[in-house]
């Protein structure tokens, strides 16, 4: 059996560090399964990582400078599909039209997993309702969360089964020990207040509205560091974080840190994304690790129920005022959060392995 993937882009976000887990995942429990990567990009995040776990991977021409050499390509490959085999789309929206339309054409058994729960672009999302229509009956329909199955697949969709993120609870529980050497390498004090906010640098993760929070904080006196660490995707962003750095406010590169050792380091991360993966890998991580995570309501509820997250409208004098109230006395003495249950990594990459054994419905 070929499991054909597509949905990894070249730089490293959630739904690249998903890609990279289940196939690997795939690759251990049912070898016998081989990867075919489908890569819209000259190069893609983990490429060497995925050759030497034995995938294939196909390049794909370039989809807005060629979009004809682009849907040829794709449908040839989907063409040679034999009849247990299986295309899985990691999709953020119908927006790509050539893509579902190769895939429909090629008759390949198909599952969509929808990653996004909202969108910044209203055009995109007027494409994105249109191209759902016409798709609808297109795939076994997966989410990550309750509000990504509705933006993906539409309120009155009922099919759509929900498999919710996983992560390796091991690497992210807290270390007393790895907090202590990671505050003292970023020149933190007991009495400064560590902040990050984690991910690219896009309008979609929302940094300047972060910058705004602290800079009113920083206003107030307060002791506190924030930690920008993203790669620098969008430059506009990127120059204005830049030209505000000081001894209170770093901008860096997720490559140069260990990210489980980053969490211990820090006292609180903001997820004021106005549009994530159905449910953002930074949010659980940080979570598992004891942060305090102020989190954008407008997301979605995070299972489990855990205490340490703070659901906020998006204003950011309610923002700043949780961080001005907050001393870090009373967060350095913390433990790992038990997710397990809800967002074990084995727990959601056992369910899709499961589904591959669907037989194909004639």
């Amino acid at each position: 059996m070929k499991l054909y993937y597509y949905g990894i882009d070249y730089n490293i976000g959630g739904l690249e560090v998903f890609g990279r887990n289940l196939i690997s995942f795939v690759r251990k429990k049912q070898p016998n399964i081989d990867v075919v990567v489908l890569a819209a990009f000259s190069k893609i995040a983990f490429e060497e990582e995925l050759v030497l776990l034995g995938c294939t991977i196909i390049h794909l021409p370039d989809r807005k400078r060629h979009p004809l050499k682009y849907y040829n390509s794709l449908k040839k490959a989907l063409s040679e599909h034999e009849p247990n085999d299986l295309f899985q789309i990691n999709a953020c929206s119908y927006r790509n039209f050539l893509l579902f339309k190769a895939t429909r054409k090629s008759g390949i058994r198909t599952i969509i997993v929808g990653h996004l729960s909202s969108s910044v672009s209203h055009i995109g999302n007027i494409a994105h309702v249109l191209m759902r229509m016409r798709f609808s009956a297109l795939g076994t329909k997966i989410a990550v969360s309750e509000e990504t199955g509705r933006y993906m697949f539409g309120r009155h969709c009922s099919a759509v089964k929900i498999i919710t993120n996983g992560i390796d609870f091991s690497k992210f529980a807290f270390s007393s020990n790895k907090r202590n050497a990671k505050r003292a390498e970023l020149g933190l004090d007991n009495s400064t207040l560590a902040i990050a906010h984690i991910g690219r640098l896009s309008k979609q993760k929302n940094q300047l509205f972060t910058l705004d929070v602290i800079k009113e904080v920083l206003a107030t006196g307060k002791n506190v560091k924030c930690f920008f660490i993203g790669n620098r995707v969008d430059t506009k962003i990127s120059n204005i974080i830049a030209n505000e750095c000081s001894d209170s406010i770093s901008l860096i590169s997720p490559e140069h840190e260990g990210i489980d050792a980053i969490y211990d380091a820090m006292d609180i991360v903001l997820v004021p994304s106005v549009a994530e993966g159905g449910l953002s890998f930074v949010a659980i991580e940080a979570l598992r690790s004891g942060c305090r995570l102020l989190y954008n309501e407008r997301l979605g509820i995070i299972q489990g129920s855990p205490k340490n997250v703070l659901y906020l409208p998006l204003n950011k004098e309610i923002w700043a005022n949780e961080i001005a109230v907050t001393s870090p006395d009373s967060l350095s003495n913390r433990s790992s959060i038990d997710l397990d249950a809800v967002y074990s990594i084995e727990r959601s990459l056992s369910q899709y392995l499961a589904l591959y054994d669907i037989p194909k419905v004639s």
